[in-house]
């Protein structure tokens, strides 16, 4: 289905009814609620994990002079140091304040792609190289009224990019990081399931594959995310900068994180926006 990946995710879980015993949730509302390994891991599996996770909190370096190959390491061109400076425990990022000046921590830029600058602004580098540009928001009130005549006011924001190269304003689309937890449901959901007549949305392929995986669900496999994320955020080809093993740790541990269980599912507000959500027409997509 052409939605974010953390939608289908969090329908997964509700879809569950709040179970905690039921497959990849866990019963946690702290810091750590996005963090937590699924209950049914064990052994080699728990162990891949873990190793996956100390990966996935990696702060990456460039490689030493007299290293394992030309570039090989960080950058040159880079959005953040690891997978974590963006995925804040595991969930998902806010953009960068007003007035901003420094990179835009947890916010990435697909371009047009940009004929120069490629697919995705990398705001960070390794030196002598220099970032391709930065990302500048400023934000705009706009008024409105409801059907009732009250008003409101929301803000409304205007992307720039600044940097040597830039000209008027490009084809661009800032994409605040999705949280990473519940890939594993996402993975499991069986083809057949999400292309049945009636299933809502829309089928996004790859390459004649259900697309599952990415902002617009642009990638089939979760190991195919993972080393594109690897490549455009943190300048890490495979296999020169980061192995195959270690790829494949970080799949484990995406695959692995369990899905808090919804808490006050029952409760009369809880069910009021059921309500809301099915009138709405919301499940034509996000279907429990």
């Amino acid at each position: 289905m052409k939605t974010p990946c953390l939608a289908l995710a969090a329908m997964c879980a509700a879809s569950l009814a709040g179970a905690a015993e039921a497959p990849g949730l866990v019963e946690r509302a702290d810091a750590r609620a996005y963090s937590m390994p699924a209950p049914e891991l064990e052994g080699a599996a728990l162990r891949a994990f873990f190793a996956g996770r100390a990966l996935f909190r990696r702060q990456w370096s460039p490689a030493p002079a007299g290293g394992n190959g030309e570039g090989a390491g960080l950058g040159p061109l880079f959005n953040r140091r690891s997978c974590a400076g963006c995925h804040v425990r595991d969930g998902r990022a806010a953009p960068p304040p007003p007035g901003a000046a420094g990179p835009a921590r947890g916010m990435a830029v697909v371009l047009g792609p940009h004929p120069r600058f490629g697919r995705q602004l990398q705001d960070q580098a390794v030196p002598p190289a220099r970032p391709e540009g930065r990302l500048s928001i400023a934000w705009e009130e706009r008024a409105g009224a409801f059907a009732d005549g009250s008003g409101f006011s929301l803000r409304a924001p205007r992307y720039r990019i600044r940097g040597p190269g830039w000209g008027p304003a490009p084809l661009l689309s800032p994409r605040a990081a999705p949280g990473v937890f519940g890939l594993g449901l996402i993975e499991a959901v069986a083809e057949s399931e999400i292309t049945r007549p009636g299933a809502g949305g829309r089928v996004s392929r790859v390459g004649g594959v259900v697309g599952r995986f990415g902002w617009r669900a642009e990638r089939a496999r979760l190991r195919d995310q993972v080393a594109a994320a690897a490549r455009e955020d943190i300048g890490l080809d495979a296999p020169d900068d980061i192995t195959e093993a270690e790829i494949d740790a970080l799949v484990a541990y995406l695959r692995g994180l369990a899905v808090p269980a919804r808490r006050g599912a029952n409760g009369p507000r809880a069910r009021r926006g059921e309500a809301v959500f099915a009138a709405a027409g919301c499940p034509a997509c996000h279907r429990p």
